[in-house]
């Protein structure tokens, strides 16, 4: 069972066992206040006629990206 306060841990462990996944999610999806809310690897704003919004888990599941996709 996870304590409270353990989450911050467990994605240190998720990011140590596997590198490459967390540095795709901080390039790709994590948000940058230095680059206005963007991410290193600028996103496309997707309109609605592309879909609904499914999310995609990242890092073991601990942090997610939200991408429109066709139904």
């Amino acid at each position: 069972m996870v304590g409270k306060g353990t989450t911050g841990s467990l994605v240190m462990l998720e990011s140590a066992k596997n590198p490459e996944k967390y540095l795709d999610y901080y390039h790709r999806s994590r948000t940058h206040l230095a680059l206005g809310k963007d991410a290193p690897e600028p996103r496309v704003v997707e309109p609605p006629e592309l879909g609904g919004v499914v999310e995609l888990p990242q890092v073991g599941g601990f942090h997610h990206r939200y991408e429109r996709r066709a139904a």
